[in-house]
């Protein structure tokens, strides 16, 4: 591990301890879940925010081991804020170092790995610091590139996929960078383009 980090910042420790498991504002903390937690050795029913309140559900801290003084402390691991990013950009360069994963994801490694377990991170410099452009880094991934066609895939999925809309949250109006809509778009992709094709 030592070998593959940055030896220049030390962004990320070699070793971290999963520490402060918070929750989420879609579920109940229930009895159950506190004996749970009780025996995967804790857990809390909090819920993590970043800047402008946008939710980071099933946050959970990684907290650096003594051997790297300098790494960042307030990164974790938590599910992609669909109403900032959606679940089709993750493995882009979108993070300011947390761990994102999906829906499923974050609530299975919520509920099932055990408080203070240990996580190892390894990178290579060379690619892990690969110069990007800020102000393209989201925009170049988005398939819907403007508001137009974004609120022309919102009309067809409301229109032919009303239970599906209903279900990934797609309301009638809204913004064309929506984490729910582009999620849904990479649902049904093949079919809507099919659609432009036929039409």
């Amino acid at each position: 591990v030592g070998s593959e980090m940055c030896i220049r910042d030390r962004y990320y420790a070699g070793m971290y301890r999963l520490n402060s498991k918070n929750w989420e504002t879609q579920r109940s903390y229930d009895s159950l879940d506190i004996q749970h937690d009780k025996q995967l050795g804790g857990g809390n029913n909090q819920v993590t925010f970043f800047t402008g309140g946008v939710q980071l559900p099933n946050f959970i801290l990684m907290v650096p081991s003594k051997e790297y003084p300098k790494a960042m402390r307030q990164n974790g691991i938590h599910e992609v804020a669909l109403n900032y990013l959606p679940n089709g950009m993750l493995g882009t360069p979108n993070s300011i170092g947390c761990l994102r994963v999906s829906d499923f994801g974050s609530k299975y490694i919520r509920w099932w790995v055990p408080q203070s377990a240990k996580l190892f991170i390894a990178y290579k410099e060379k690619t892990y610091f690969k110069q990007i452009d800020i102000k393209d880094s989201i925009t170049h991934y988005l398939p819907l590139k403007n508001q137009a066609e974004g609120d022309q895939f919102r009309f067809w999925i409301r229109k032919y996929k009303p239970i599906e809309a209903e279900m990934l949250q797609i309301d009638e109006k809204g913004n064309y960078k929506s984490g729910h809509l582009i999620d849904a778009y990479y649902y049904f992709k093949n079919e809507y383009n099919n659609f432009l094709k036929t039409k």
